[in-house]
């Protein structure tokens, strides 16, 4: 949010992406990493890659929210997020337990 202040930004970016990162499979490409290289290599690589990332969509939604007014932003993720949940538990309701 534009005009909240940099310790609380910085409290809820690294608190909701914690939650929303917990499980998913970089974590597991993580742990399978570590067990056959060295922690300090693989830890050196994660850090990299989601700098690198998410830098670039912090950057797309600065540029973003300089020329998409109003709450476009909010209802395209909210858009974004209800497909992938549809999506997501279409995949899951086709596989059956043996």
């Amino acid at each position: 949010m534009p005009g909240t202040d940099g310790l609380g930004a910085f409290l809820l970016s690294t608190v909701g992406l914690f939650l929303a990162e917990f499980g998913d499979k970089s974590q597991l490409t993580a742990m399978a990493l570590a067990a056959r290289y060295r922690v300090r290599t693989v830890i050196v690589g994660i850090l990299v890659a989601t700098f690198s990332g998410h830098a670039l969509w912090v950057l797309a939604g600065r540029f973003a929210a300089g020329h998409i007014s109003g709450q476009v932003p909010q209802l395209v993720a909210g858009v974004a997020n209800l497909g992938l949940d549809r999506k997501s538990t279409r995949l899951n309701s086709s596989h059956t337990d043996i």
